[in-house]
């Protein structure tokens, strides 16, 4: 009994449903990659902004207490100088450690998605050759 051959207009559309199945796996892993890759950052972020909400708290605390033991050795508008620079150093460390951790925590690497989208491609290629014998 002779084989029968799918029509064209069959092969088109299994095609068509099989390159949609593979685009939504092929996102669905993108997008697995990527949250992986960036929770690190996120961790970070999350980390600073509740650091940041607590050095608040205790700068005023601690701010007021400088600058009065400050101001009964030299004069108050001294006082809040010294203190003022001096944060603003501190300020100025935290803030560059910060930005490293955030860089290293960003470069996304994609060669794997990549990698597996030209599969896809050249089996695409290879089974609309084989379509339109």
């Amino acid at each position: 009994m002779p084989e029968a051959r799918e029509s064209p207009s069959d092969a088109i559309a299994r095609l068509a449903r099989d390159l949609t199945d593979l685009v939504r796996a092929e996102l669905a892993v993108f997008k697995g990659d990527l949250a992986a890759q960036l929770r690190p950052a996120i961790a970070a972020g999350v980390l600073g902004i509740v650091a940041a909400a607590m050095a608040l708290a205790t700068l005023g605390a601690f701010t007021a207490f400088l600058i009065v033991a400050i101001a009964a050795a030299v004069g108050p508008w001294f006082a809040t100088a010294i203190v003022t620079v001096v944060y603003a150093i501190v300020t100025a460390v935290l803030t560059a450690i910060a930005v490293a951790r955030v860089r290293a925590s960003v470069p996304i690497e994609m060669d794997r998605p990549i990698a597996a989208m030209k599969e896809d491609v050249a089996w695409i290629a290879s089974d609309l050759k084989n379509a339109a014998k």
